[in-house]
Order: C-alpha cells, then structure tokens, then sequence
C-alpha cells in the first residue's frame, strides 16, 4: 500500500468518526488491531448497542465499490478481532448487542451498510 493510499484511507476514517460521533455514537477504539492481520477501524457504542465499524474509501465505484472487498478472510479476521476486543473487556458488554457495519465513503457521501456480517 502506497502512503497516498493510507492516508487517504486514514482520512476517510476520520471522516467516519467524526459523522459517528455527531450522530450520537461514542467511539471506544480505532484501528483496534489482533495479530498481524486483523483490524477494525472503528468500535463505537450508542445506547446498547456496540458497532464494528469497516471503513471503505473509495475514489470511484470500480470492481463494484466497497461492498465487495467483504470477503471471507476479511470477515474471519473481523471476527476474530471483535472477540478479542471483547475479551480484553468483559465487564464493559454484558448488556450489549453487537453488531458489524460497513461505512462507505465515496465523492464525499458517507453511507453505512449495517449487519454485513451475522454475529
């Protein structure tokens, strides 16, 4: 990955973050990381409700736009970082319902495409 491509994504997840947190999301973590290859961009709460955030930014829709770089290892590696992050804070999630959106962000629109992955 090219740093113009990091940063660029590194920006759209602060874009991300900042439109969670006016639309009344609490931010726990960002780029929360398991191992060498699991990350999840952004863990939020609102009420009682916990969210694993991917985030997409993409510069145009070609290959079909962020929805389709879901893929099987991307959802074992989010799996199994989400769980991590909630065995490294059992008390903080008895009373939680866990969920995993995607966030896409695309010529300045931001859209969130929840449950992209059955708990």
């Amino acid at each position: 990955m090219s740093y113009n491509s990091k940063s660029f994504g590194d920006s759209g997840e602060e874009t991300a973050a900042g439109y969670l947190v006016e639309n009344g999301f609490r931010i726990l973590a960002t780029k929360f990381r398991y191992g060498r290859y699991s990350e999840i961009d952004i863990i939020s709460v609102k009420e009682n409700l916990i969210v694993f955030f991917e985030v997409k930014t993409r510069q145009n829709s070609r290959f079909g736009g962020s929805v389709y770089s879901i893929n099987k290892r991307k959802i074992h590696n989010l799996k199994k970082c989400a769980g991590y992050f909630l065995l490294k804070n059992p008390d903080l999630f008895h009373n939680y319902i866990f969920r995993f959106d995607l966030i896409c962000i695309q010529n300045g629109k931001i859209e969130i495409i929840e449950n992209i992955i059955p708990w």
